[in-house]
């Protein structure tokens, strides 16, 4: 009875339709054509040099976001400088 009375409210206000059903589809279209093949962006990751220094690099490499990270080893100072330019 619910169902019948929300189709019949459907036929009184036709903008309706269009919010619920031809609005949500525009949008995924619009959506899918703006961001489609764009490549993953390069996050640059600079390691301070230590005794695990490898270890950490090696092991951001083998993870599953290890095509879109660089990682350099530097040392203390190398690194902290690097952090506020950039």
């Amino acid at each position: 009875m619910l169902l019948v009375a929300r189709t019949k409210e459907l036929y009184r206000e036709p903008e309706v339709v269009f919010w619920v059903f031809v609005f949500p589809l525009l949008l995924a279209l619009g959506l899918g054509i703006a961001f489609r093949n764009k490549p993953a962006e390069v996050s640059r990751v600079v390691v301070v040099a230590g005794p695990d220094a490898s270890r950490a690099v090696e092991l951001l490499k083998s993870s599953p976001a290890g095509s879109s990270v660089q990682a350099e080893v530097r040392p203390e100072a190398e690194a902290f400088n690097q952090f506020w330019l950039g």
